[in-house]
């Protein structure tokens, strides 16, 4: 056969979550448990957004719409040290009608580097009810906007079951 032009596929690699608890959530009970997904950006993300999109049954913990976040970068070497983003690096939100999308925004001129392995961590509210592993959503932005024009990266990982306490 014969060959055909192709492209580059923009895609995070090396993306996995790692909960904390999958039990499932309480009825009423909103509190989160830590939730770490890792990933490794295809394309630079300077000053831009990660976007999270949980399925619609869980809840990312929130206040009035401001999350809690932590973001690392580790080192390509093999270095043990990882580089903590400062708070007024990453800002974390929620959309309280969507509590199963998060944003992540970096400030101006802080960069997620393309190929380096990064760990953002986060907290998370389990379904109610008992459920099977469900696709999670994974992707950047060129801006603050999260519009197709500025789509840089996206990834599907499969999650977790979330089963009973």
């Amino acid at each position: 056969s014969l060959a055909f032009a192709s492209f580059d596929l923009w895609t995070f690699t090396h993306v996995l979550l790692d909960p904390v608890n999958v039990a499932r959530r309480s009825a009423g009970v909103i509190s989160g448990a830590p939730l770490a997904i890792t990933f490794r950006p295809r394309s630079a993300v300077v000053g831009g957004l990660v976007k999270l999109l949980a399925p619609a049954t869980f809840q990312f913990s929130h206040a009035s719409g401001a999350c809690t976040a932590t973001l690392q970068r580790f080192p390509s070497n093999g270095g043990s040290s990882a580089y903590a983003f400062a708070a007024k690096e990453v800002a974390c939100r929620i959309d309280p009608i969507l509590p199963w999308v998060m944003l992540l925004d970096l400030a101006a001129g802080v960069t997620l580097q393309a190929g380096a392995l990064h760990r953002l961590t986060t907290m998370i509210s389990n379904s109610k009810a008992r459920t099977p592993p469900q696709p999670w959503v994974l992707q950047s932005f060129s801006s603050g906007a999260a519009s197709a024009d500025s789509a840089l990266d996206e990834a599907s990982v499969l999650g977790y079951e979330v089963v009973e306490a």
